[in-house]
């Protein structure tokens, strides 16, 4: 089945993204319930196209509809601009080894259910392009805040420069990764919101920021 003839089978036009091909796929075949045949046919369309979508993802020729929500537009802060603030924090962050092995061993326990509600978050039939988990990002600012002036003796305003760096480095790598790999027009896994994903990355920096950095 040729990609022309997958888009006639399931009805979108040449320029349709990820979720209006799902959505049509989703719609025929419940409109072809019992009938397995027409379902086969409509499954092998929905792949064609998914297939053509991810061959053209990997040779850089990804057209992006102008009905994707920011998918046009990605500002990513150059690495000198992190330097920068990154020489401005004050005493300098140092890299340690992580911290007593029960401390440890919580902190990457919070930390790791923290990343698990956001992923289920973002496979959530209302996630969108924008979702940000507000609650999870706060509650992982705060354990990593507690780890760092309780558990860590670190000062509370290096303890604040700590977490913004954390927070700053997971945004720096979700975006330049999320760049590359565009999940809001081909979603990972059933994972389609750019937020959700360098929002997984900005949790992991929290953790690390609290566990190696002093």
């Amino acid at each position: 089945m040729t990609p022309e003839e997958a888009r006639e089978k399931l009805g979108v036009k040449e320029d349709a993204n990820f979720e209006q091909v799902l959505r049509a796929k989703n719609k025929l075949r419940q409109q072809a319930d019992g009938d397995t045949e027409q379902q086969l046919r409509i499954d092998s369309a929905y792949e064609v196209l998914l297939m053509q979508s991810m061959n053209a993802r990997l040779s850089g020729n990804t057209k992006i509809s102008s009905q994707v929500k920011f998918a046009d537009d990605r500002k990513v802060p150059p690495a000198q601009v992190v330097n920068k603030f990154l020489q401005k924090i004050p005493g300098r962050p140092q890299v340690t080894g992580p911290p007593a092995q029960r401390d440890f061993a919580i902190s990457s326990a919070i930390f790791g259910v923290l990343a698990g509600i956001t992923l289920i978050q973002g496979l959530g039939p209302s996630s969108g392009p924008s979702d940000v988990p507000s609650l999870q990002l706060g509650v992982g600012s705060f354990v990593a805040g507690y780890f760092l002036v309780n558990q860590r003796r670190v000062k509370t305003g290096k303890a604040v420069a700590l977490i913004a760096s954390g927070i700053l480095g997971g945004v720096l790598f979700g975006s330049l990764l999320n760049t590359w790999l565009q999940v809001d027009i081909v979603p990972i896994g059933g994972l389609s919101s750019s937020a959700i994903f360098v929002s997984e990355f900005v949790i992991v920096g929290l953790w690390a920021a609290s566990s190696f950095l002093i």
